[in-house]
């Protein structure tokens, strides 16, 4: 007799709606993978609420650090409503790249700056209730920070034009451009006059280079022409100073710098720059700065005659680079960046002219070496008396009255500038031989306060060498070598003063003004305090930093 077959086998061995029962799962995973979604969901927009409401919350906190809880909590449940948990915690943010992002906010400190808050709220779930879960906890930190943990300021060394001489700014100038130019004084008086305000410069620079506004890490990091400055210039220079400027042409404007090499800074762009940025200064030293740095160490030199009423004078400068990549100004916490002058030579050629050249004819040469000046912030002191304290140093000096045998080498800085005795002058066809060699060694620090009214009006002040003080030809003649026929004769100094003054007064009104026009002096050193920042509790423009 036959066995009866299994219910169960003859089900398993039934093909009939296999897709039925496939599609009966595929109905259950999707049902469960829609509700994981939907929870899911709900906590993503529910932590991107909490985020938003944090970051607000800090900003609240850090815009009135005194009442920082309250000023975060209002914010916060403006925001969430009343169903949250926040923890306010003010403290000191500070903008390093050097240290770990982690590490940059510290609880308390004496010069509090910032604000961190940290939100805690719920999201909804809705499928997960059917295994006992109502909600999931979301929780969001935010921070942001007043621009300076600590006291900054921003200064500069240099840009010392005293005075105007159109020959020489136009022979700067032009070997600056690479091209010729022909500027009258009033014309350098209108960019003498011209304030550019740095925010509003740097700002229009970052709309010309496609930099979002206000990110200046990014700004300084950015490559730009000085051409591309030049135009910024124009864009928001007056109708006057445009004019001027568009005079301003030359083979140079194509040359990339570097924005940072322009302006330095010691600590995040973003945390201080902005405020830091809001002061004045000249047009002219803006432009010259920009040009200087574009030649960089390419080691310019300049050639160009002078026509004076004395006599006819050759003059050749070489502007070496900034030592350590030097930029014109910076914003500094103290100590760090040193901001230095470029290195600088000058070659003075002078022949005299309108004498009987039978009787008396003169020939003089002088040259002059000035190494980089130096400066950096010491301390700031903020509170009812605000000032800064600037340590800086004139470059080593070395003038020399006598012929210079390798001019060739005048803008190779890796050689040294050799010279010897020269004939100075022929009297009644008797020859008279002169050296004379001054040189500054000294190299300490001398320290500058500036108050905060020479702030305010960006007053320099000048750090002298204390060995080469007074004019260049009362220096030169103290250590003075005279010779007349082959003998020594240092008497005949005191009885040739009239022959030496014409030509030493020259010298002084050519050398001089050409220094003053590269910011820099016969060991001296002139320096700028333009701003001041200090951390505040109350108002300014935080940031979210973390």
């Amino acid at each position: 007799m036959a066995r009866p077959r299994r219910p169960f086998s003859r089900f398993a061995k039934d093909t009939d709606g296999g897709v039925a029962i496939i599609g009966a799962f595929a109905a259950i995973l999707f049902v469960i993978l829609a509700a994981l979604a939907i929870d899911l969901g709900s906590m993503v927009l529910k932590a991107r609420h909490v985020q938003g409401a944090a970051d607000l919350a800090s900003l609240a906190a850090a815009r009135d650090l005194p009442r920082a809880p309250a000023a975060a909590l209002s914010t916060a449940q403006a925001n969430l409503g009343s169903d949250i948990t926040v923890v306010t915690t003010t403290g000191t943010y500070v903008g390093d790249a050097a240290i770990p992002v982690g590490q940059r906010f510290t609880v308390g400190g004496s010069s509090i700056n910032a604000a961190k808050v940290r939100i805690t709220g719920k999201a909804p779930l809705f499928f997960a209730r059917i295994i006992g879960y109502h909600d999931v906890t979301i929780t969001r930190e935010a921070i942001a920070a007043l621009p300076g943990a600590k006291p900054s300021a921003m200064f500069s060394i240099g840009s010392r034009l005293l005075s105007l001489n159109r020959g020489v700014l136009n022979m700067i100038l032009g070997g600056l451009l690479g091209s010729s130019v022909n500027l009258n004084v009033m014309d350098y008086n209108t960019l003498v006059g011209t304030k550019v305000n740095l925010l509003e410069f740097f700002d229009a620079l970052a709309v010309k280079l496609n930099v979002e506004a206000g990110d200046y890490d990014a700004l300084l990091a950015h490559d730009v022409t000085t051409g591309q400055v030049l135009d910024v210039l124009r864009l928001i220079a007056d109708d006057d100073e445009r004019a001027v400027l568009g005079a301003i042409t030359g083979s140079r404007l194509s040359v990339p710098i570097k924005v940072g090499d322009l302006l330095g800074v010691n600590a995040d762009a973003k945390d201080g720059l902005r405020r830091a940025l809001n002061l004045d200064v000249a047009a002219l030293d803006l432009l010259i700065a920009s040009l200087e740095t574009a030649n960089g160490n390419r080691q310019l030199a300049l050639n160009g005659d002078i026509n004076a009423i004395l006599a006819d004078v050759t003059v050749m400068v070489a502007i070496g680079e900034r030592p350590n990549q030097s930029s014109w100004l910076t914003v500094s916490s103290g100590g760090t960046p040193v901001l230095t002058t470029a290195q600088t030579r000058v070659f003075v050629k002078a022949e005299t002219k309108n004498l009987v050249p039978q009787l008396l004819h003169v020939d003089l040469q002088a040259f002059a070496e000035v190494a980089s000046a130096e400066a950096k912030i010491s301390s700031i002191q903020c509170g009812a008396n605000r000032s800064v304290d600037v340590q800086a140093r004139p470059g080593v000096a070395r003038v020399t009255i006598g012929r210079v045998t390798n001019p060739g080498d005048l803008k190779d800085f890796t050689r040294k500038i050799n010279t010897e005795q020269l004939t100075l002058a022929e009297v009644l066809l008797i020859p008279i031989k002169l050296y004379a060699n001054v040189e500054s060694k000294d190299r300490n620090w001398q320290t500058l306060r500036f108050n905060q009214s020479e702030i305010t009006e960006q007053s320099p002040k000048t750090v002298r060498s204390q060995e080469l003080v007074g004019s260049l030809l009362n220096n030169l003649t103290k250590d003075i070598k005279l010779s007349i026929g082959g003998l020594e004769l240092g008497w005949v100094v005191n009885l040739l003063g009239p022959l030496l003054t014409p030509i030493g007064y020259l010298v002084d009104m050519i050398i001089n003004p050409l220094l003053r026009i590269l910011g820099i002096g016969l060991g001296e050193a002139d320096v700028r305090v333009l701003g001041i920042n200090c951390p505040g509790g109350v108002g300014g423009i935080p940031y979210l930093v973390g």
